[in-house]
């Protein structure tokens, strides 16, 4: 089966669930990155496998795993299997055609969001999926593309403002 398709009636025949990448692929690979962070630490770090970032479970912080390029549709399988993640949800983040939404989970909310890309070189203004699963110690969002949309939120972090800094003292 292809990992990608170009659009939704490509997909059509495939049960529900079916993990495949449905869109424009904007990245060809999946890049990882973990910001974890608490009251006393804060971790920055580029990862390569769902097996990396195993080790933040029992950790007392919050982790934030930044998936950009929803291609690699292995990762997505690990991760859903890992962190039991529901498929039909995984099929909604590899769909790139979806609304914005949000689903109130067991375990976790899904929120589905799009973000303006503004495409400097032909001053063309597209449109990229967000996707963010939320649980108690984990956030993961899933972009189509690499580039500094969350830069803000990851500066407040590190900055140790507002509410995304939660449990962060000052140094």
């Amino acid at each position: 089966m292809p990992e990608s398709l170009a659009s939704v009636a490509e997909k059509s025949g495939l049960p529900p669930g079916a993990l495949v990448h449905v869109g424009r692929v904007l990245e060809v690979e999946t890049h990882v990155s973990i910001l974890d962070y608490s009251k006393e630490t804060l971790e920055e770090k580029k990862i390569s496998s769902v097996e990396e970032i195993l080790q933040y479970r029992d950790k007392q912080s919050i982790t934030w795993v930044n998936i950009e390029g929803l291609k690699n549709v292995d990762f997505f399988e690990q991760l859903g299997r890992h962190f039991n993640i529901h498929p039909l949800v995984l099929e909604d983040i590899l769909n790139t055609h979806q609304r914005p939404k949000y689903e109130d989970h067991e375990d976790y909310l899904f929120f589905v969001l799009k973000g303006v890309l503004i495409e400097k070189d032909d001053f063309h203004i597209g449109f990229e999926q967000i996707s963010i699963i939320a649980t108690d110690k984990f956030v993961f969002t899933f972009k189509e593309k690499i580039d500094d949309t969350l830069e803000p939120v990851i500066k407040r972090i590190k900055n140790q403002k507002g509410q995304a800094s939660r449990g962060r003292k000052q140094m």
